[in-house]
């Protein structure tokens, strides 16, 4: 059992370890998505042109491998080159791509 505290007022809660799986265990199948839903996540040519020159250890790092744990993903990953549809963040600016590259899954 791992243990973990809730803080200073909460008891230690004792919770079997999370299984590691990988991106493969997810899905029995990869889902192939209906063309209308491909159009929102596909790359357009300024998308993949960030990712090539600023991607963090190459392009190829940034692809999802089936067999491995994929990446923590964060609401604010969906989409850097722009505005967040929600409002939270505006788009990565290209001397903080410089500085600190870009993190994806494709």
């Amino acid at each position: 059992m791992d243990w973990s505290f809730g803080g200073p007022s909460h008891d230690a809660i004792a919770h079997p370890p999370m299984p590691k799986l990988d991106v493969r265990d997810l899905f029995a199948v990869f889902p192939v998505l209906p063309p209308e839903d491909q159009k929102q996540v596909a790359l357009n040519l300024y998308e993949l042109s960030k990712y090539h020159a600023y991607a963090t250890g190459g392009i190829s790092r940034q692809y999802v491998d089936l067999d491995s744990q994929a990446a923590t993903l964060l609401h604010s990953l969906g989409n850097q080159m722009y505005h967040c549809a929600c409002g939270c963040r505006p788009p990565l600016s290209e001397e903080r791509l410089k500085q600190r590259g870009l993190v994806g899954e494709v």
